[in-house]
């Protein structure tokens, strides 16, 4: 293993899991908005105390959490055991082959360190392929699912969720700089030399449909 992994615990969960883990959700955090953290986005620390206390945002405390935080360097912070339900997506909803919606129920969550505008970094990167795949035989020898789709939060908590009532914002991270391509690469190059083989399928971003298509296939069926 290249980087290195800090167990941080963080109760915000839900206890156990109902359904097979089939998705994985890549996100983007930061300090930015912080008091006294504007010049100093990636203050992990900060970033840590997000996690642990809750952030203040029109006049209450909101609480999240993911199963796995990817530094601006790579290591890694494992803030939520895979047994458990992270509170990273909120209200949303995918469909891969069925309308589902709650998608932590089915999904792990990986934050990665960085602003809208930053980019990611190339640790970052093989941090997160690194941290899928162990993931992935960490939730088969447990009986737990296996990640076959992986997507932005925007994808899952975007305009599509927005628009069926299910939220009140639109999620935008990872953002349009999380290059896919790279991701993939990085997965496949780390799979092959795990298993030994030439070439994996890679794992597929699904084709985002339009509103009007999904309502009509969601509608009809």
């Amino acid at each position: 293993m290249k980087y290195t992994e800090t167990t941080y615990p963080i109760k915000w969960s839900y206890t156990g899991r109902h359904e097979d883990v089939i998705v994985g959700v890549f996100h983007f955090i930061s300090a930015i908005n912080m008091p006294g953290f504007h010049d100093k986005p990636f203050n992990i620390q900060e970033i840590l105390r997000m996690f642990k206390e809750g952030v203040e945002w029109g006049g209450k405390t909101h609480h999240f959490s993911a199963h796995r935080l990817i530094n601006r360097n790579g290591d890694r912070y494992n803030l939520v055991a895979l047994r458990d339900r992270a509170w990273h997506v909120g209200d949303s909803y995918t469909d891969f082959g069925k309308y589902r919606t709650s998608v932590n129920n089915f999904s792990n969550g990986y934050e990665l360190v960085a602003t809208e505008n930053s980019g990611y970094t190339e640790e970052q990167y093989e941090s997160l392929a690194e941290a899928v795949l162990q993931d992935n035989e960490r939730l088969m020898n447990q009986h737990l699912g296996k990640m076959i789709h992986f997507v932005g939060h925007d994808w899952v908590a975007g305009q599509t969720a927005y628009k069926l009532g299910l939220r009140k914002d639109i999620k935008k991270d990872p953002g349009k700089l999380f290059d896919w391509d790279r991701f993939h690469d990085e997965y496949i190059c780390q799979y092959s030399q795990m298993h030994f083989i030439p070439k994996p399928t890679p794992p597929v971003k699904p084709k985002r449909r339009s509103f009007m298509e999904f309502f009509r296939r969601f509608r009809f069926k």
